[in-house]
């Protein structure tokens, strides 16, 4: 009780509210604007820096605004948080008809308790900004590689409504999205848009020369278009934002450098891949990254793509381990692809693979999906196997206890984890990617319930890791939905 009092003592005096000037701290919604009157900031609390953001979200709710402090902040900070947020004022011009989020900050704590606690606004595309104090920064990133949205085709002949989705994600030092969640469209279009947004590649800020974590809530537009049947969609970043006197600069690196395409072959394919809704691809010679020996084997998904001029892109996705990812990216940048008839609504050529690392050093391996080989397994080439991902047949739903109570108002809550399944089919471990701590319990329980086809390798079971999503639905915050 005494360590209790002296910490709770010590935070509640290391708080400091900060007046704005009028309007020069301002986020324009469509049809609404929110002013931001005081700040609240709280003193240094020393962490590691990898530990050092606390973002903190501010919804407009029927009875005004409130803040939320979110789950991914670390515990020694959230005290220090949840004071300065009380700090805050604020006003909505009109009053919201609905809840919604207006904007998020991230404060980035130092590594020295004496440090001084920066602050960073998280950019939104249907938001425009204007953060004129030196004191308040936008949090920033660039884009170095795209991936464009395919329309679903389970939309296709559907009477939708909303096909206009935000996609909220956080970015990873070495520019990988994680935590890729969309909402606020027809549940359609969430799949496609979240797939989409997975497959960029994006850049992070160096602040206090370190390489930090960024986020970014981007729109994706799908559009019904007769032109390119069924459609096609688009992704929509945010404007630039207004610093008075200052400027920011996106980041960027070029998005599609001119590249000299690899010699004309000449010969037959190695082999040949068809994936999904892309063209079919020819793979007519592959380069492979070095082995090398660690404590486990190392994984990384690609994504190959050739254009008309038969130039290639092949880069990481966001499963990907960063220790063997710019090996794999160099060696898959250094193929020799050529694409095959592009067929009516097929716009790009491409296809998905795996670099497997072996622990022991052997040489490298690469796993295609079964379902997209067009050749006879047996002529495949030396190290390339085929390979089928785990398949949930046994999903169990979670459930709330009748008393349960939590800070969370959102009628739907979705949890996301990396689960790794062994050969027999049963989870081994789950690594959450977003959920709130009141949930995580509850959620993490269902899953460990969850039965799956184990993953395959030419025919043979083998440990693989799936992306599972809880879902609890709870219009009268005591209905409990399913998992999913």
């Amino acid at each position: 009780m005494l360590v209790a009092f002296v910490i709770g003592a010590m935070v509640a005096h290391a708080q400091e509210q900060r007046p704005v000037a009028e309007d020069h701290f301002t986020v324009r919604h469509p049809n609404a604007m929110t002013r931001i009157i005081k700040v609240g900031i709280p003193r240094g609390v020393g962490i590691p820096p990898r530990f050092r953001a606390c973002p903190l979200s501010f919804w407009a709710t029927n009875d005004g605004w409130e803040s939320r402090v979110s789950p991914e902040c670390h515990p020694n900070l959230v005290p220090a948080v949840e004071e300065a947020a009380a700090l805050w004022e604020l006003t909505l011009d009109p009053a919201p008809r609905r809840n919604r989020e207006l904007f998020e900050i991230w404060y980035l704590f130092p590594e020295k308790r004496k440090g001084q606690v920066r602050l960073m606004v998280r950019q939104a595309w249907d938001n425009e900004l204007r953060v004129v104090p030196e004191w308040l920064e936008v949090l920033n990133f660039g884009v170095e590689a795209r991936v464009f949205p395919q329309y679903p085709e389970a939309a296709v002949g559907t009477d939708t409504v909303v096909s206009r989705c935000d996609v909220r994600l956080r970015i990873t030092p070495s520019g990988t999205p994680v935590d890729v969640q969309a909402s606020r469209c027809d549940e359609v279009f969430h799949d496609m848009a979240e797939r989409t947004l997975r497959g960029w590649q994006f850049r992070t800020p160096t602040i206090d020369d370190l390489p930090t974590d960024s986020a970014v809530t981007v729109g994706v537009h799908f559009v019904r278009d007769p032109e390119q049947p069924p459609g096609y969609g688009e992704v929509l970043l945010p404007a630039q934002p207004d610093l008075g006197n200052r400027t920011l600069s996106r980041l960027e690196a070029p998005l599609q450098v001119e590249r000299t395409p690899p010699k004309l072959p000449t010969w037959p394919a190695l082999y040949t891949m068809d994936h999904r809704s892309y063209a079919e691809v020819g793979i007519y010679a592959m380069e492979w990254p070095e082995p090398r020996t660690s404590e486990v084997g190392r994984s990384c998904d690609m994504l190959f793509q050739v254009n008309s001029k038969r130039q290639i892109w092949a880069w990481a996705e966001t499963r990907c381990d960063p220790d063997v990812k710019e090996d794999s990216e160099e060696a898959g940048n250094r193929w020799n692809l050529k694409h095959g008839v592009i067929e009516r609504g097929e716009r790009f050529a491409r296809f998905r693979g795996t670099f497997f690392f072996p622990a022991n050093g052997n040489h490298v391996v690469l796993r295609i999906p079964e379902g997209d080989l067009q050749t006879p397994a047996r002529k495949l080439p030396p190290y390339v196997e085929t390979y089928r991902v785990a398949e949930a047949i046994r999903r169990v739903p979670p459930k709330l206890p009748r008393a349960f109570a939590t800070e969370v108002l959102d009628s739907r809550v979705v949890c996301e984890y990396e689960v790794q399944v062994d050969k027999s089919g049963r989870p081994t471990e789950l690594v959450s990617r977003g959920c709130p701590a009141s949930y995580a319990p509850y959620a993490e329980k269902a899953v460990s319930k969850w039965r799956w086809l184990p993953a395959q390798a030419n025919g043979q079971p083998i440990a693989s890791s799936a992306l599972v999503r809880v879902r609890f639905d709870q219009p009268d915050f005591g209905d409990v939905a399913q998992g999913g």
